[in-house]
């Protein structure tokens, strides 16, 4: 949903139209084999720009002995989000830069846009993954609060209905119906 939301530089994403246009014609496929498709959307807050896990760090330029995609070779970022400064693991992670309500904003937005761009790609489910210490988990700590959202399954498209719109504008609701 953001480029600094992903994992690793490895991950896709959906924050472009080129990448709704990208994930037509795989949806399409899937579709075409009786399947329904789903895509996960996710931001990794603190975990972000980290080196994939089939990666060999030893051989990255220079050596690193950490997590770390660094910016350079191994196409990390600097702008890891997190409601604070620190980092998942010290010496691990990059130290994430503490998220500003301007931030706050880019995010629901990025959400809400992605939820669309994955409808318009013609996704049959959307999971809005929020679990494991990502950044909506982060945003909520009570336990309770992130077990209520660690797997929240939006229905786009019913196998009776082609075209039906998601529900865009009740993300923002149900998140903090669910933080109440």
């Amino acid at each position: 949903m953001l480029p600094n939301g992903r994992i690793c530089p490895e991950d896709l994403g959906i924050w472009s139209t080129a990448h709704t246009e990208a994930f037509k014609p795989i949806v399409a496929f899937i579709q075409s084999q009786g399947a329904k498709a789903g895509i996960q959307l996710a931001h990794s807050g603190r975990k972000g720009s980290t080196l994939a896990p089939w990666l060999d760090a030893s051989t990255m330029s220079p050596n690193v002995e950490t997590c770390i995609a660094a910016t350079g070779e191994a196409n990390g970022w600097e702008d890891v989000w997190a409601p604070s400064a620190i980092p998942f693991a010290e010496d691990k992670y990059p130290t994430p830069v503490a998220m500003t309500l301007e931030h706050i904003d880019e995010l629901k937005e990025a959400w809400r846009a992605a939820v669309v761009r994955s409808d318009e790609a013609g996704f049959d489910v959307v999971e809005l993954h929020l679990a494991h210490g990502y950044l909506v988990s982060l945003l909520l700590h009570d336990e309770k609060r992130k077990l209520a959202l660690t797997l929240v399954l939006l229905r786009l498209r019913s196998s009776t209905t082609s075209s039906r719109r998601c529900p865009t504008t009740g993300l923002t609701s149900m998140v903090e119906a669910c933080a109440r």
